[in-house]
């Protein structure tokens, strides 16, 4: 799988790459399928609350949908939700 960085500023004379919100949840939601833990869905449900109106759901849903994984995701996300 292809994960998505991001490069920011780490200090005044540096860049760090950073690994997107997004490609987190998506290996969380593979790790979900493979173990059951549900740490997992926990560390996803944090992402979504605190990420929420940052996160590409649109890119989530994709890779979800071609992973088998949508059904998963759909609940997580609704669950976690903010109004």
């Amino acid at each position: 799988m292809i994960v998505s960085r991001i490069k920011l500023p780490f200090d005044e004379m540096r860049r760090a790459a950073y690994v997107t919100a997004e490609s987190v949840i998506i290996a969380k939601l593979i790790a979900y399928q493979d173990s059951q833990s549900t740490r997992h869905l926990e560390d996803i449900g944090a992402i979504i609350r605190i990420q929420q109106r940052k996160l590409d759901l649109h890119h989530i849903e994709q890779m979800a949908t071609k992973l088998g994984l949508f059904s998963i995701w759909g609940r997580e996300l609704e669950k976690n939700r903010l109004a």
